[in-house]
């Protein structure tokens, strides 16, 4: 029988091995593991073998609704990382993690403010010398110090 908790060692100690991986991401991965065992509760003494496709997507949903789109991204690949553990040594025929999907992340704009006392901002004009395919289109805009408008 290997346990969830028997493939969380071999999955610690392969992280924690890992020579390519930098401390800071060791410790991130730890944090997962700690995420996932607080957000299902006896997961470590559960047979990997009675693990799920439908235990996983209910947890998944249950834990996406607490933790950001990252953070829920990031624990579901540690799950599957430690069932794999069970499919690569031959237990589990199935790793029950990969039916479950992950979030798609929305990246915010970035965006930054400049003080209306130091730039003011006004369309760049076309270089003369440039052929018309070539200028810069007319919603550019570079920092102007002679503009008064907003003075």
């Amino acid at each position: 029988m290997l346990t969830f908790g028997d493939a969380l060692q071999d999955y610690r100690h392969t992280v924690d091995t890992a020579v390519n991986t930098k401390g800071s991401s060791k410790e991130y991965r730890e944090q997962t593991i700690e995420a996932l065992l607080r957000s299902w509760p006896g997961l470590a003494e559960i047979d990997t073998r009675k693990i799920t496709e439908h235990q996983c997507l209910d947890w998944g949903a249950r834990f996406s609704n607490l933790y950001s789109g990252s953070r829920y991204n990031n624990t579901l690949g540690t799950l599957r990382g430690v069932l794999q553990i069970g499919v690569d040594s031959g237990y589990l025929v199935r790793n029950a993690g990969m039916g479950v999907g992950k979030v798609h992340i929305v990246e915010k704009p970035l965006t930054f403010h400049l003080p209306v006392s130091k730039f003011c901002w006004k369309p760049l004009a076309p270089h003369p010398l440039l052929p018309k395919s070539r200028a810069p289109s007319k919603d550019l805009f570079s920092p102007s110090r002679t503009c008064r408008s907003l003075q």
